[in-house]
């Protein structure tokens, strides 16, 4: 979940583009960060400065973006290690089918004869 500005609270996966503008009406608080969510739903704060705003608008889009490639980096390393378990069974299988096939070519041991007796 992403905050903005401690007002909204909001899914990465929901934002749809971010905007900047200028409002020359509002003289305390011209600059305006926008966020548009996929809903049509738009949430927006307005700021002092320029720099207060730009600010603002690159840590928002650094946040979802970590959001974003982090849920699918973990949903990579999910997929690979799910893949990786699965081969390591199919090796395990072969492997003791292999074995036990080579069991039934080679002649006994002499600790294969001496347990068969007990």
């Amino acid at each position: 979940m992403i905050q903005f500005e401690k007002y909204y609270l909001f899914p990465a996966q929901e934002v749809e583009s971010i905007s900047i503008g200028e409002n020359s009406g509002l003289n305390t608080y011209p600059f305006q960060l926008t966020v548009y969510l996929r809903s049509g739903r738009s949430l927006g704060v307005s700021y002092k400065t320029k720099e207060a705003r730009d600010k603002a608008k690159a840590s928002l889009a650094a946040r979802i973006d970590n959001e974003l490639n982090g849920t699918d980096r973990i949903m990579d390393i999910q997929l690979r290690a799910h893949a990786i378990e699965e081969n390591l069974r199919g090796v395990e299988k072969r492997q003791l089918k292999i074995a036990r096939m080579v069991r039934k070519l080679l002649p006994p041991t002499d600790d294969e004869t001496k347990e068969d007796v007990k």
